[in-house]
């Protein structure tokens, strides 16, 4: 999901205690979208099994919060950087020609 109004912190603790015990929450969106203070609270008290993302909402962690969840044995925080392997270089050079040889075609 996009980070808007309607969806900062839309996974708080409200929605964390509707989760099944010993579930997996990955993030895939924006880092805001997740309450970190709720991650951690499900992850201590084993609502969550596990929290995976390669965001945080503050990047490089700032909070306490964050350096807490990034530390945590049960979570998984990769950094922000899925655009810079080969096969993703290459798709974007892929792109980038394609579009160029679309515009000199129109």
């Amino acid at each position: 999901v996009p980070l808007t109004k309607d969806t900062y912190h839309m996974i708080n603790f409200d929605t964390i205690k509707m989760f099944k015990r010993g579930s997996i929450l990955v993030n895939t969106a924006r880092g805001a979208v997740v309450d970190c203070e709720a991650v951690l609270w499900g992850l201590n008290n084993r609502i969550l099994y596990a929290y995976a993302a390669d965001v945080l909402e503050n990047e490089p962690p700032k909070t306490a919060c964050e350096q807490k969840l990034v530390q945590h044995p049960r979570a998984i925080i990769t950094p922000h950087i899925g655009a810079q392997t080969r096969e993703a270089q290459r798709r974007i050079a892929m792109i980038i020609a394609e579009k160029i040889i679309n515009f000199f075609k129109a």
